[in-house]
């Protein structure tokens, strides 16, 4: 599976939280609206993120791993690995069986996708 966000969606959200002079993001969210830590340079703790209402956590290539993926899916939350970017790191990825891949050549990806 691959994603993207558009630009347009980022400023609007950045847009909502100086309009509405919200503390963070989170409080302009519509309810219902899904939330997204990403985890870069550090692995945080699954069980951190107890009673927490995120949808999911992005985790960042270089420090995903096989266990720490699957504890992330235990503890509910689907797993986002950003930022595989060639075919090798796709593979890795697999390996990993992530809910979502972000890639910056999606389209490569699925192409990748079709022919393994």
């Amino acid at each position: 599976m691959w994603t993207s966000f558009s630009r347009e969606r980022l400023d609007r959200a950045a847009s909502a939280v100086r309009e509405f002079g919200c503390s963070d993001a989170a409080e302009c969210l519509a309810p219902g609206e899904r939330r997204m830590l990403f985890v870069s340079g550090k692995q945080v703790a699954a069980k951190s993120l107890a009673g927490d209402t995120l949808w999911g956590v992005a985790v960042e290539r270089a420090i995903a791993d096989t266990d720490y993926v699957s504890s992330l899916q235990m503890a509910g939350r689907k797993v986002v690995l950003w930022n595989p970017n060639d075919a090798g790191q796709w593979t890795a990825a697999a390996e990993l069986a992530p809910d979502v891949v972000m890639t910056d050549y999606p389209e490569e990806y699925r192409d990748w996708l079709a022919n393994r």
